[in-house]
């Protein structure tokens, strides 16, 4: 991202947050021009049942780990079929490419999969929390470690112009920088919950913007809509976010379910399909996926970025200036390492787990060092 405003990152009232998808090929790669893109996904159109094309625009959570409820215990055999065209909450690169090996060569098409995961303030190099940052008061610190790395459920009522003025501009500025890919929020503005909102996705993303990427839904945000009271059931919540230009489905299955029959009801034209399933073909031809299914599968990459000692001090750099001093009585701070005694009080003084902060990626609490152990190794 490219020195986005800070409240953008916690009002996600509009569009919500960039999925994780879309990360720069490696230099050795077969660059395709769109004309080439364009042919290839012509004819891989023209060979795709209306399922397969339909399965492109599901996403499911793999059983690696849970960010949300987990509706689906099938997803590998759904892969092997076609139905599934990207998994969320798969990592490593072992578990990677198995999940890719299945997708290129257990079904019809080989079409490889996209993976995502939920990457707030660390993956395992973990940040301090995007509160704990904005106390730095560094933009530039900041903007290094979402580099390093990759509100809640509301409802919003808004004038159009502070939804233009300052809330839309950070999303612009991030997709100008590059960005492949839109999620939409929980949120609803106006009264239209995102997903189902032609005026956001439709208008002003494609439109005005003339983005050419995909826009996936956050987790389970097709039936969410129902609950919000703006869809009556599964089949109209599919096909609000389908007219809203939402081209795939995050774990809910309601596209899967409900996509074809929509079609076949002639509901919908089939060209809503295809649209959607073109953008995310095309984002697949452009990160080299076809060309190597198992690009970012790579172990030694893994080795060297994951946990890495540049991270690591990174990190430690960003909690170090998003430390908040409030009173420093009688001059106590820094620790003189003369002190004979010395009591660390409170829960987290040598709690590992709670270090990682909320939502914290694929951190893991062994790799932290507690206050207590902090403490002891400097004085």
């Amino acid at each position: 991202m490219n020195r986005l405003p800070r409240k953008a990152i916690h009002v996600m009232a509009v569009l919500s947050a960039l999925l994780l998808v879309v990360v720069a090929a490696p230099a050795k790669a077969q660059q395709l021009t769109e004309q080439q893109i364009d042919q290839k996904v012509d004819s891989l159109l023209s060979i795709m049942t209306l399922e397969e094309k339909v399965g492109q625009m599901t996403l499911f959570t793999s059983d690696m780990t849970s960010t949300g409820p987990t509706i689906r215990d099938n997803y590998l055999e759904l892969v092997r079929q076609g139905r599934v065209g990207a998994l969320f909450n798969a990592f490593t690169v072992d578990y990677t490419r198995k999940l890719q090996k299945t997708a290129v060569e257990e079904t019809r098409l080989g079409i490889p999969l996209l993976f995502g995961f939920d990457v707030i303030h660390g993956f395992r190099t973990i940040f301090p929390i995007p509160l704990g940052e904005t106390a730095s008061w560094d933009p530039e610190l900041v903007q290094e470690a979402v580099r390093v790395a990759g509100r809640d459920y509301n409802t919003v009522n808004m004038s159009e112009r502070l939804l233009r003025e300052v809330y839309l501009p950070p999303f612009k500025a991030a997709l100008d920088a590059g960005a492949g890919s839109i999620m939409t929020a929980f949120n609803e503005l106006n009264g239209v919950p995102a997903t189902g909102n032609r005026f956001l996705m439709n208008q002003i993303l494609h439109e005005e913007w003339d983005f050419n990427g995909f826009i996936v839904t956050d987790y389970t945000s097709i039936p969410e809509m129902i609950t919000h009271g703006y869809a009556k059931d599964g089949r109209d919540a599919a096909l609000k976010s389908i007219a809203a230009n939402v081209d795939m489905d995050m774990q809910s299955g309601l596209y899967l379910e409900h996509l074809p029959e929509l079609v076949r009801d002639e509901e919908i034209p089939e060209g809503y399909i295809n649209r959607s399933v073109r953008r995310i073909l095309e984002m697949k031809y452009r990160l080299g996926l076809f060309e190597d299914p198992y690009r970012y599968s790579d172990t030694e990459r893994e080795k060297q970025e994951i946990l890495s000692d540049e991270n690591r001090a990174k990190a430690r750099e960003v909690a170090r200036e998003s430390i908040v001093l409030l009173k420093n009585e009688n001059d106590l701070l820094p620790l003189q390492k003369n002190i004979d005694n010395l009591a660390v009080i409170g829960p987290l003084a040598d709690n590992q787990e709670h270090l990682l902060g909320n939502w914290s990626g694929a951190g893991r609490a062994e790799d932290n060092v507690t206050v207590l152990q902090g403490i002891k190794n400097k004085v």
